[in-house]
């Protein structure tokens, strides 16, 4: 079974080829079982059954946007989600999504914002939800890198007696301090706000919680799953503090102390 079987290219430079005449526009595109990984792996990051395809390097003056990329995707299957379960509570793959999701350049950082619709296949829609997904990041002081990321999602409505499973919202807040060595001597420290059940809009089984790259306490080695903190950000709150440094780019050192604390009902909270 393949992880990945995609095409990929660029419609504009393929008509240039199939006229022989010059096209003034370009939009690339995927289709196939293709990886996608949107917000730094935590809207999504996923391999799904689909197509995708971008409409590149936009801009506005009067917006003062000098830079804007929106990618349109939708998967037919595949689509991994722990929002979406069995009949024993464990997450489906046979799942369909469609989004939406922007890279905009403006006022002095980037921002990253999107919006897709997760459905099961079958009868059960109740379990289907949206998720939106905004994001601001930018440079301070040319010392402080700061990027504030909020998830949410909504429109769950299960079957009686079913529980709902994406509902509720995560406030992230990742930072990371720019030293004489940016690219190997790197101090962080991410902080996070869950209520209720906040999810990614598909997550690969072995790409983690939604807060994986929150910090290395909160990932598994994808192989042994070796225990980690809490990664759900269902109902906790917490972070992590630390310090990356990878010498020469051969070898790599991390230290870090992280906690997640629990609030509101636990009786809803994921373990």
């Amino acid at each position: 079974k393949a992880d990945a079987l995609f095409f990929e290219g660029d419609f504009g430079a393929m008509m240039s080829g199939w006229t022989d005449r010059y096209q003034s526009f370009d939009l690339p595109f995927a289709a196939g079982k293709m990886p996608l990984l949107f917000q730094n792996g935590v809207w999504l990051e996923d391999a799904i059954s689909g197509f995708a395809f971008t409409l590149p390097a936009k801009h506005s003056k009067s917006l003062d946007i000098s830079n804007m990329d929106i990618t349109f995707f939708a998967g037919l299957d595949n689509v991994n989600t722990p929002g979406i379960v069995d009949g024993a509570g464990n997450a489906t793959a046979g799942n369909r999504v469609l989004g939406v999701t922007a890279f905009i350049e403006a006022n002095q950082g980037y921002w990253e914002i999107g919006v897709a619709r997760v459905e099961p296949k079958g009868a059960n829609l109740g379990q289907a939800y949206n998720n939106f997904a905004a994001a601001f990041t930018r440079r301070y002081g040319g010392r402080l890198s700061n990027s504030i990321r909020v998830i949410h999602n909504s429109g769950q409505d299960p079957a009686a007696g079913q529980r709902r499973t994406a509902n509720g919202t995560l406030l992230l807040i990742e930072n990371s301090l720019v030293t004489r060595q940016p690219l190997t001597l790197v101090p962080y420290l991410n902080l996070f706000y869950g209520n209720d059940r906040p999810q990614s809009v598909a997550r690969a089984a072995d790409a983690g919680g939604i807060l994986k790259n929150t910090g290395i306490n909160f990932e598994t080695d994808g192989l042994t799953g070796f225990p980690r903190l809490n990664d759900t950000a269902n109902n906790t709150y917490g972070g992590a503090l630390g310090v990356e440094y990878l010498f020469d780019l051969s070898r790599q050192l991390v230290v870090e102390v992280a906690t997640v604390r629990p609030h509101g009902d636990a009786n809803n909270r994921a373990i």
